[in-house]
């Protein structure tokens, strides 16, 4: 054979292994489609028809994007490196077969986390592989070999229609199909982006390796739209269960106390000390006084949300859309407490935390003032007048002094200037220490003090930057900007230093459970636990909709929507090069994410 024919016979094989491997592609579109439903099972189902219609399109144009890849970058070389069509086949099947069990692999890391296979997840299964969570992959025993039956007869099929040599309308009408959903997949989401249509944005992170166009990032960095402000789907659908049953009350453990709850904004427990916070401090005493409790947001209103409704705040957008009154607020108002509120806000937006409160039937149950001093007035003319023996009170007063203090000097936070603000933030902390004086003793002068719950907390925390770099993370989610105090005088819980784990969702479960008679499980309604109890490996989850955190001991763990994390040392805020949050703690902290979603 001369170098012609030689020639001639090397291009006839790789135009075979070509035309093989379009059919080998085509019929593993529709494998990768049916492992992908399983994305689709363990997701939340859109609110909306058009929702349902791009997650449809998005499967099947993506998946076949993705074997597209698979052919382009992989089969068409590997074509021309392995002249020999049996070996290439073989050599074709086989990274098949491991490209989709990979996808089986994501499936369920998806159907557990939440988010995708990723180098560090590896490294967590590597680190923690001695754990029994039920998070296994034992039905790959079943699966894989009916996987590369099924890969071996698609490659034998294949076979016989690349020999065939005869153009085919089904296969072009399905490749056409499959462009089709391609391309409208990626023009919808930019729609989607450009008028903020959250039934289609919100699952970006639903398949792996997704990068959908945006309008955010094209469009309007060429100027070529103008961003519209969001706007309210007051028709969306709840996509929520909560609680996940009804409330039941046992009337016998209701114990009628009233409550009195005075929250700091802005108040860090590092800077709380007897200088500072004399009458405070000599409170910790005669008070159950929390050493690690923490805020589950550095943000105010996430903060007040977990407080209130005993839920991560990466619950409260779909609690806002769902309109969903606090399980707490509720059995106050079915126990007919009278509930009053006193939210200190000097640049007067009405409308902070508005979603906490929402549901209340009495229409003069509020007070927002521009200063704290008009909040104390008013708490303590209300307790003179209204706390008695013939009235179930809820009182809420916030107090916002601290964060008055360091807000106005945000602009002189380099060299003098940090001095300054911990000299004002220090100052604001003694006048409110006052503020909180006064409020508690005119509860005492009533002499009803026996009978009321006072709870003192610091509704979000904050840390005084002492360095250029602290200063420029001024949002991060640290140890230092999370943690606050928590001081509850109980007339049936006794003084104490509790040292363990506790946040914000853990207040208003303990209350219904301890105080108010509810018999349900706290897992029902809330994302917590009892604050008394330390029977249990202890967490935290932290962060809003755009972040989510785990919170142990000695290390906060915060996540990306993609499943990439980083670890930060406690208390330092330093990275740490190796992880140690274990997979048991990881799908905990993933299923209470989840569990009140509906899918």
């Amino acid at each position: 054979m001369n170098s012609y024919q030689k020639r001639l016979a090397y291009h006839d094989r790789v135009a075979g292994s070509v035309e093989w491997s379009h059919w080998f592609i085509f019929f593993n579109v529709f494998v990768s489609v049916v492992i992908a439903l399983r994305y689709l099972f363990n997701a939340s189902l859109p609110e909306t028809p058009m929702g349902v219609v791009y997650e449809a399109v998005n499967v099947i144009g993506h998946f076949w994007f993705l074997n597209f890849v698979i052919f382009l970058l992989a089969l068409f070389p590997l074509s021309f490196a392995i002249p020999r069509p049996g070996l290439f086949r073989c050599a074709a099947t086989a990274l098949l077969v491991v490209a989709q069990t990979l996808l089986l692999i994501d499936t369920q890391v998806f159907h557990v986390f939440r988010f995708h296979l990723n180098p560090q997840l590896f490294r967590i299964f590597t680190d923690n592989s001695n754990y029994h969570s039920g998070m296994n992959f034992n039905y790959l025993l079943i699966v894989f070999p009916l996987l590369v039956a099924v890969e071996i007869l698609l490659g034998r099929y294949a076979v016989y229609k690349a020999d065939k040599h005869r153009k085919n309308w089904i296969a072009r009408s399905f490749l056409i199909f499959f462009l089709a959903c391609f391309a409208s997949t990626h023009l919808l989401h930019i729609w989607a982006d450009y008028s903020e249509y959250e039934p289609i944005t919100d699952q970006e992170a639903t398949l792996p390796l997704s990068y959908p166009l945006t309008a955010k990032s094209f469009l309007s960095r060429n100027d070529w739209l103008v961003l519209p402000q969001a706007e309210k789907q007051a028709d969306r659908a709840p996509s929520l269960y909560y609680p996940l049953s009804a409330i039941k009350v046992d009337p016998k453990k209701a114990k009628g106390y009233s409550y009195l709850l005075i929250g700091v904004r802005d108040w860090s427990y590092r800077q709380t000390d007897r200088e500072s916070m004399e009458y405070v401090t000599s409170l910790r005493e005669r008070a159950a006084d929390f050493t690690a409790h923490y805020a589950n947001d550095t943000d105010f209103d996430n903060a007040c949300f977990s407080l209130f409704y005993g839920l991560s705040p990466q619950y409260r957008p779909a609690v806002n859309r769902s309109e969903l009154t606090p399980v707490f607020i509720d059995e106050l108002q079915r126990q007919s407490y009278s509930i009053n509120r006193l939210i200190s806000d000097p640049a007067g937006n009405s409308a902070r935390g508005e979603s906490i409160f929402r549901g209340l039937r009495s229409a003069d149950a509020s007070s927002f003032v521009k200063s704290d001093a008009q909040a104390e007035g008013l708490a303590r003319e209300f307790i003179a007048a209204k706390w008695n023996r013939n009235v179930k009170n809820m009182l809420f007063v916030s107090l916002s002094a601290p964060a008055s203090a360091h807000g106005a000097d945000q602009a002189r936070r380099t060299g003098r200037g940090v001095t300054k603000l911990a000299e004002g933030y220090r100052h604001s902390l003694k006048v409110t220490d006052q503020r909180i004086k006064r409020i508690v003793e005119t509860l005492e002068s009533t002499g009803e003090a026996e009978n009321t719950v006072v709870m003192i907390v610091g509704l979000n925390g904050y840390a005084l930057p002492d360095t250029a770099e602290e200063r420029q993370n001024a949002g991060q989610l640290a140890y230092d900007r999370l943690q606050v105090p928590l001081l509850i005088i109980h007339p049936d819980v006794s003084p104490r230093k509790i040292e363990y784990l506790t946040s914000h969702a853990d207040i208003s479960p303990t209350a219904l459970s301890l105080d108010f008679g509810v018999k349900n499980p706290i897992s029902e309604f809330s994302n917590g636990n009892s604050l008394l109890s330390s029977d249990h490996d202890r967490f935290v989850i932290i962060g809003n909709a755009g972040k989510v955190g785990v919170m142990e001991d000695r290390q906060i763990t915060l996540f990306s929507r993609k499943g990439t994390y980083r670890v930060t040392d406690s208390r330092k805020g330093s990275s740490r090069t190796e992880s140690e949050i274990t997979i048991e703690t990881l799908i905990r902290a993933t299923r209470q994410l989840h569990k009140f979603l509906r899918n």
